[in-house]
């Protein structure tokens, strides 16, 4: 056991059966907003298994295990072991863990909601199963008659990413595109009539197409549009967000764990609308097409 591992992680530790990724990776200590986990990376003989009863470090560890499997192709191998795939570099990218929205990131956007600008980012989180690739279709749920477009842009989160300083969040992610929030504007606008939660509203199956991923230019402002049927609806530029990316990855970052191949959709500007079965969408980053999804 490296010395002073387990006076760091502040519980017992025991040996386990060697498993394929052998490292142990948590180093834990108390800051006055609780308890902060941070990594760090020991090659051991054996596997060391942490015992304790603090879910957040379990999670932490398997996160980290999981991804370094990923990374040294222990995930994917060949029968004979002498070749590694290059498909689990794929998979690093295709595998959504989650997806991080943002809301009222554009000031034009809150103002024809009627919603105040906030101070700090909103966030809610749509699933996996929200996703939508390849320019597939959007089949209009039958619990809404009023869904509404709203496009964004996308960033593709390439590491893990926990507690990160604003200088260096550009290091986490390595891609970007545009995406379309779809939303159920009549079933957001009863729960917050009430005060409730409304990521039902947000997070349905097939809520979120995303285009063709292209790498993020540096420190320029990106202008994207939507068209709804060759008409143009929405136009927006990066340069009138209210939160920049790096901030976005800074301020997630301080409450849960970022993943590799998590997406980030970064909020919309003004020009909101309804959409019908039947529609096109198409979304551009400036004049190119990354984005094409059919409404059914």
């Amino acid at each position: 056991m490296p010395v002073g591992l387990q006076g760091l992680l502040g519980g017992s530790v025991h040996r386990a059966a060697p498993l394929e990724m052998q490292y142990v990776v948590a180093v834990v200590r108390r800051v006055p907003d609780g308890l902060r986990v941070r990594r760090a990376r020991e090659k051991v003989n054996d596997a060391l298994v942490l015992r304790c009863h603090c879910p957040r470090i379990k999670h932490h560890c398997n996160v980290i295990r999981r991804k370094k499997a990923i990374d040294d192709g222990s995930a994917d191998r060949t029968e004979s072991g002498s070749h590694k795939h290059t498909r689990h570099r794929e998979s690093l990218h295709n595998r959504v863990v989650k997806i991080v929205a943002v809301g009222r990131n554009y000031a034009e956007h809150a103002r024809e909601l009627g919603n105040e600008i906030p101070e700090d980012p909103v966030l809610f989180m749509k699933p996996a199963s929200a996703l939508v690739t390849g320019n597939g279709p959007f089949v209009y749920p039958n619990f809404t008659s009023d869904v509404h477009f709203e496009v964004e842009i996308v960033l593709r989160m390439c590491k893990l990413a926990s507690q990160i300083p604003v200088g260096s969040a550009s290091d986490y992610y390595d891609a970007f595109t545009v995406g379309i929030d779809f939303t159920a504007r009549d079933v957001q606008s009863k729960l917050k009539a009430k005060g409730l939660p409304w990521e039902i509203a947000k997070s349905f199956d097939g809520s979120a197409p995303v285009g063709e991923w292209i790498p993020v230019p540096a420190n320029q402002p990106i202008e994207f549009s939507l068209s709804q049927n060759g008409a143009i609806r929405q136009k927006g530029t990066t340069a009138d967000m209210i939160h920049g990316f790096d901030d976005l990855i800074h301020h997630m970052s301080r409450y849960f764990t970022l993943e590799p191949g998590d997406l980030v959709f970064t909020g919309t500007p003004a020009g909101v609308g309804p959409v019908s079965r039947g529609d096109v969408l198409e979304a551009y980053i400036g004049n190119q097409k990354l984005l094409s999804c059919k409404v059914e």
